[in-house]
C-alpha cells in the first residue's frame, strides 16, 4: 500500500471518529443511537484493522503520521463508543453554560415563552447554530410558577421508553429540595449538581 493511501485511510478514519464523537452527543438518543451507533462503529474499527495490517505488513511505506493517525483513531474512538457521551456532555456542559444562562435570563424576563401547540411547556429554540443547546430538537422544557420561579430542562439524550436526561436550571425550593435529596454523596445516583441552581439529571 502506498504513501498516498495510507495518509487518505488515515484521514477517513480520523474525520469519522470526529464525527462519531460530535454527531452522537448531538442528534441521537436512545434507541437511534444504539441502532447507528453498532454499524458505524464496526466499520470504524473494520477500517482501523485493515489500516494497521497494511501499516506492518509495509513498513516501508508507514510514515510518523500514520501511526499517530491510527494511535489516536483507537484512543479517541474507544473512548466516543464506550464513554464518549460524558467526555462530550462535560464539554458541552463547560463550553456552553454561559449560553444556557442567557437562556435562563432570558425565560426570567418572559422573552422566551413555550411555543409548542402539542405541549404547552416547551419551547423551540430558533438559533442559527449548527449544535443544538439542548439536544434532540433544539426544544428546552420550562416550568414557570409565580414570582419568577421557573425550571428549564435542556436535553442531554431524549431516551426511549421514558428514559431521559438533562441539565435543569431551577430557582423552585421545592425542586432543589427533591434534586438535593437525590443527589448520591459518592458521585453515583441519577441527581449530580452542577452549580448554584443547576444539576444534572437521568431518569
Amino acid at each position: 500500500m502506498s504513501k498516498t493511501h495510507k495518509t487518505i485511510f488515515s484521514n477517513i478514519l480520523l474525520i469519522m471518529v470526529i464525527f462519531q464523537a460530535v454527531f452522537f452527543y448531538y442528534y441521537t438518543s436512545g434507541l437511534e443511537k444504539l441502532l447507528f451507533l453498532a454499524p458505524y462503529a464496526l466499520l470504524g474499527l473494520i477500517l482501523t484493522i485493515v489500516l494497521l495490517i497494511k501499516l506492518i505488513k509495509y513498513r516501508s511505506t508507514t510514515l510518523p503520521y500514520h501511526v499517530i493517525a491510527v494511535t489516536l483513531v483507537v484512543v479517541t474512538g474507544y473512548f466516543t463508543t464506550i464513554g464518549g457521551n460524558r467526555a462530550m456532555e462535560y464539554l458541552d456542559w463547560t463550553l456552553r453554560r454561559t449560553e444556557r444562562e442567557q437562556i435562563i435570563i432570558d425565560v426570567k424576563n418572559g422573552l422566551l415563552k413555550p411555543n409548542n401547540l402539542l405541549n404547552n411547556r416547551i419551547y423551540h429554540l430558533s438559533r442559527n447554530s449548527i449544535l443544538p443547546i439542548s439536544n434532540g430538537g433544539d426544544n428546552i422544557l420550562i416550568k414557570e410558577k409565580a414570582h419568577g420561579i421557573v425550571s428549564v430542562e435542556f436535553f442531554i439524550d431524549r431516551g426511549s421508553l421514558g428514559h431521559f436526561s438533562a441539565f435543569i436550571y431551577t430557582n423552585d425550593p421545592a425542586e432543589i429540595r427533591e434534586y438535593n435529596s437525590g443527589i448520591d454523596p459518592f458521585g453515583g445516583g441519577n441527581v449530580k449538581k452542577l452549580g448554584n441552581s443547576w444539576y444534572r439529571v437521568s431518569y
